[in-house]
């Protein structure tokens, strides 16, 4: 698979990204409005980054990859392994990666992988009670996208709601908010620095994808 091209959404988010830093010697520079839909463009400068040190090649897009499939495998297998035991945690595997939309993404060169392997890292250290690993792990989710951003935020409305779901008592929020805190911290720092290169946060009037933000009343919903 690793000469299968760009498609979709990873033409924008991965190839069109990566060539502006690419071009830019990966120099950080707010993105042209055309390829701007208001993601932090992390995931295109890590691609850029692997092409300047590695070859700008379509193999080398697709291995760099590879840490974040291999990331999903060995999560999959630690979450079977906290929910049952290692004959089914082997097993868990192979049922993930046959999921139809984790396999087509994962011919992919784009962002959602890495979005994944994030999710799936800050499940399992949350589950586990790994705080280190938690916080990079909501960092990352909160630096390749605002998905990302809304994927952590949904986390932490876990956190605060499943100690009183299981056993009726109230969360520390204190405690809570310190592993989510370098992440959220992350996402309004970029966010502030991007209105502040342009003047807008998720859209604008002009945005190649503004009516995919158009506001609809109760019956259009």
């Amino acid at each position: 698979l690793q000469n299968i091209p760009f498609f979709w959404d990873s033409v924008q988010l991965g190839s069109k990204h990566a060539h502006h830093f690419f071009r830019n010697g990966l120099a950080w520079t707010p993105l042209p409005n055309s390829i701007d839909s208001g993601h932090p463009p992390f995931f295109g400068f890590y691609l850029a980054t692997m092409w300047t040190f590695l070859g700008k090649s379509l193999v080398v897009s697709h291995w760099a990859m590879f840490p974040f499939l291999l990331g999903i495998a060995w999560l999959s297998y630690a979450l079977g392994l906290y929910l049952s035991n290692a004959g089914w945690a082997l097993g868990l595997i192979p049922v993930i990666f046959l999921d139809p939309v984790v396999a087509g993404q994962s011919t992919l060169v784009g962002p959602d992988i890495v979005l994944a392997c994030f999710f799936l890292l800050a499940v399992w250290s949350l589950l586990s009670e790994k705080k280190t690993w938690a916080m990079v792990a909501v960092l990352g989710l909160c630096l390749i996208s605002m998905r990302g951003m809304m994927t952590a935020a949904a986390l932490f409305l876990w956190q605060i709601l499943l100690p009183w779901i299981l056993h009726r008592r109230f969360p520390n929020v204190l405690r809570i908010s310190l592993v989510f805190a370098p992440g959220f911290m992350a996402a309004i720092t970029f966010l502030a620095w991007h209105h502040q290169q342009t003047g807008w946060i998720g859209f604008h009037p002009n945005s190649p994808w503004a009516t995919a933000f158009e506001h609809v009343n109760a019956g259009h919903f």
